[in-house]
């Protein structure tokens, strides 16, 4: 994450959005980034998450950060006043991600840059302490995406959005962001939630074992922490002329 934050040039006295912040750990970052002098807007459609965001930026006394709640299919994201904008697993989750891309390129100035991460293959993650049960549930929430037809293979599909639309891209690579720890380093915790949420509104599978498998993980975070990455990513950074 960090590293695709540098090539796309994010720094001080910027203006930054940061989309699907989730529970605010890169939200936190990207204020230290831009620093007192720039500001980051933090969106997520859940309540809970925007709450704990709101928390944990007044504990820190972080008057260049906001965290609003909003659904990013039709919330507006202004027009030619960032700098860049860091989107992370959110594309596959919204209902018109050209839409919610062609709003980004209004949000941007000219020579403003959105860095995407995207999943490619989520069956691909695999953790280095191994677990049957968040193994068992990495392959159940892949499968569920392939099984539904309104789910777009976002990852893969965003370099060609980008170029229709009219930005220039700048950088196109597969990698895998994962660390021993750190702040913004929540996704397992995050995918854990959401994937149980998703598999629990399908009944595709019952509570005794969406418990089993919370339980597994929080076994697994109290744990020595252990090298970790996320399934193969798409970043993408693209620039708006």
């Amino acid at each position: 994450m960090h590293h695709a934050w540098r090539r796309g040039a994010l720094g001080p006295r910027q203006t930054i959005l940061d989309l699907a912040c989730g529970s605010g750990g890169t939200t936190i970052e990207l204020a230290g980034l831009v620093g007192p002098s720039g500001r980051v807007r933090a969106l997520d459609l859940s309540p809970e998450v925007i709450a704990e965001v709101r928390a944990t930026i007044d504990a820190r006394r972080l008057t260049q950060a906001v965290a609003e709640e909003a659904a990013l299919d039709d919330v507006d994201l202004g027009h030619g006043t960032a700098d860049a904008i860091w989107c992370r697993w959110a594309m596959a989750f919204v209902d018109d991600p050209i839409g919610l891309l062609e709003r980004s390129y209004e949000a941007l100035r000219p020579g403003g840059r959105v860095v995407s991460h995207e999943y490619l293959e989520l069956g691909s993650w695999r953790r280095a302490a191994p677990s049957a049960d968040l193994d068992a549930l990495v392959l159940a929430v892949a499968q569920s995406w392939r099984e539904d037809p309104d789910e777009p293979p976002a990852g893969i599909e965003i370099p060609v959005w980008l170029d229709q639309i009219g930005f220039d891209l700048a950088d196109v690579q597969v990698v895998s962001d994962g660390r021993l720890s750190g702040l913004a380093w929540q996704w397992p915790r995050e995918f854990v939630e959401l994937g149980l949420s998703r598999l629990l509104a399908q009944d595709a599978i019952t509570a005794d074992l969406a418990h089993e498998i919370r339980t597994a993980h929080d076994e697994r975070e109290a744990q020595p922490p252990a090298p970790d990455g996320t399934p193969a990513l798409l970043e993408v950074i693209a620039v708006r002329p």
